[in-house]
């Protein structure tokens, strides 16, 4: 058995003037390069009008393991990426839906692809690659992009990736933003430099109809070190999986995703969340969250089976020895770790930012936002980042905070 220990929480930034709820200083990342440690933050408001990117998403950087911070340029952030047999270092992101909004001359939906057939609230429907291409052309395509740091280079360039795969969907949404697939995890490589992807969205079965009528996720893998990518697989949701009951499913959405040491790939998926906004109870609990495995690099896949009770913004990161240490959230912030070449046995849940039961249902958002990331630091040394509510500042007034947390992985 492995001890898990998780350090004291440092604060990142902090603060005053955001209102609890969704806002500012909060859905944090962490990534590491060369023993030096990077957070960035959304650090404005929803409705707040700010001039460029400075502000947008603020990047601070530590040199002594987390102690203490200072504030960097936001490019810093897409020097540190995967790292590429080339040389090269990349990072994967989706165009904006505000790029595609309020697009005219639309062809009429499919009534199979209408908001009838989709399960989610706010979606006006699906549309395939063909019917859009006379509006867009090749511009089509243009949706995920590689931010790549080519070797030498001292700036990184904004490269689109070529998505091998005639039934991806594109979904309108009633706010006349368009939408495709996105990335739902950070990259992985195996031992021959393969590039594998998970990309999160609508996709549409030949025969025209959609595959489900909530979101899944989509298994890409690239041979060139990121320029193109080929579809190996979905791994759909399927109603059959969940409590009847719940509430604001979503479908896989989001995942933790690790190649283990023995060559299993494994998917940790979010099928929903609780939310502010749309209220559940005891009696309509929040969607589970759902793991499944790939014995064969990605093509095929275990039937998903329920993880936890919950979670959101699922991460992962793999120490020297292969260890797997996941975290997620909602309503709280939470670890949990596998020992096991195959990741089938979990420890029990580590309760880093507890809520009170509570408060689950109607008041989480007074705690945390709990979207959170983790990152392998070195060897058995991982940091976690997320967001606190109730800290304050050292004049004692209550700030949103960004905080860290170290979390070493030790023999007994």
């Amino acid at each position: 058995m492995k001890k898990i220990t998780v350090g004291d929480p440092v604060i990142v930034s902090q603060s005053t003037t955001e209102p609890i709820r969704h806002g500012g200083w909060q859905d944090p990342c962490i990534k590491c390069k060369d023993k030096i440690l990077y957070v960035r933050f959304n650090g404005v408001m929803d409705n707040y009008d700010f001039n460029g990117v400075y502000d947008k998403n603020p990047v601070f950087f530590s040199k002594d393991e987390g102690r203490t911070w200072e504030r960097t340029s936001n490019s810093e952030w897409d020097k540190i990426g995967l790292e590429l047999p080339n040389g090269d270092v990349v990072s994967f992101y989706a165009d904006p839906t505000s790029k595609w909004k309020n697009i005219g001359n639309l062809p009429p939906l499919d009534p199979r692809r209408s908001g009838e057939n989709i399960k989610l609230n706010n979606f006006v429907g699906c549309y395939t690659r063909e019917e859009l291409y006379p509006i867009f052309g090749d511009g089509i395509d243009r949706r995920i992009y590689a931010q790549r740091l080519k070797k030498g280079a001292s700036e990184p360039v904004k490269e689109y990736c070529k998505l091998n795969y005639n039934r991806i969907a594109y979904h309108l949404l009633s706010n006349g933003m368009l939408s495709g697939f996105y990335p739902t995890s950070a990259p992985r490589t195996d031992t021959e430099g393969n590039i594998y992807l998970p990309l999160g969205g609508f996709y549409i079965l030949p025969n025209g109809e959609m595959g489900s009528d909530v979101k899944c996720i989509h298994m890409f893998r690239s041979a060139d070190n990121g320029k193109s990518f080929d579809y190996l697989s979905t791994v759909p949701y399927k109603r059959e999986y969940d409590d009847e009951n719940a509430f604001e499913i979503e479908g896989f959405n989001e995942c933790a995703f690790e190649i283990l040491s023995n060559g299993t790939f494994m998917l940790i998926m979010r099928s929903g969340s609780l939310s502010p906004y749309i209220l559940g109870s005891k009696d309509r609990p929040a969607p589970k969250a759902f793991i499944t495995y790939s014995y064969d690099k990605g093509m095929t896949w275990t039937r998903p089976e329920i993880f936890y009770d919950y979670g959101v913004r699922p991460n992962s990161a793999k120490t020297a020895d292969g260890t797997v240490v996941m975290t997620s959230g909602r309503p709280d912030v939470y670890i949990r770790v596998s020992e096991n070449k195959e990741a089938t046995e979990w420890g029990d849940v580590i309760h880093v930012l507890p809520v009170p039961e509570k408060d689950y249902y109607n008041a989480y958002w007074e705690y945390t936002c709990s979207n959170n990331d983790v990152c392998l630091y070195d060897g058995n040394v991982l940091f976690l980042v997320y967001s606190d509510f109730t800290l304050k500042t050292k004049d004692g007034v209550r700030a949103k905070s960004i905080v860290v947390r170290k979390i070493t992985v030790e023999d007994r």
